[in-house]
């Protein structure tokens, strides 16, 4: 029940942009591994780095569609592509996307979920 409760605010702080920096939750992360294990920590360190990886892979797509400006869809877009495994579950729906945001993407793509993050 301690881990559930501590990965939810961590969800929070991650996905809302309130942690102070990533060093600074792998430090607290590091902390707990000691007091509590591994096993306590180990979806929440995933958190962290999905969160890590997102954004070096946000970063990408901004320059690549900088460098190619025949295919820039022509609205501000960022995607959070997260581990289903490390953070809390949420009731989710399908979502259809708006035409501007579906024709950018290959249909084999096209099958989303939207999860009411934090609800």
């Amino acid at each position: 029940m301690c881990e559930l409760s501590c990965r939810k605010k961590l969800a929070r702080r991650l996905l809302f942009d309130k942690s102070a920096n990533d060093e600074h939750e792998r430090s607290i992360l590091t902390k707990l591994k000691q007091q509590c294990g591994g096993q306590f920590t180990s979806k929440m360190e995933g958190m962290v780095t999905d969160l890590t990886v997102a954004r070096d892979h946000q970063t990408k797509f901004e320059e690549f569609v900088a460098g190619h400006p025949e295919l820039n869809p022509g609205i501000d877009l960022a995607v959070t592509v997260l581990t289903t495994g490390f953070w809390p579950s949420y009731k989710s729906f399908d979502i259809n996307l708006p035409s501007e945001m579906a024709s950018f993407f290959p249909s084999s793509c096209l099958n989303y979920t939207w999860l009411a993050l934090l609800s």
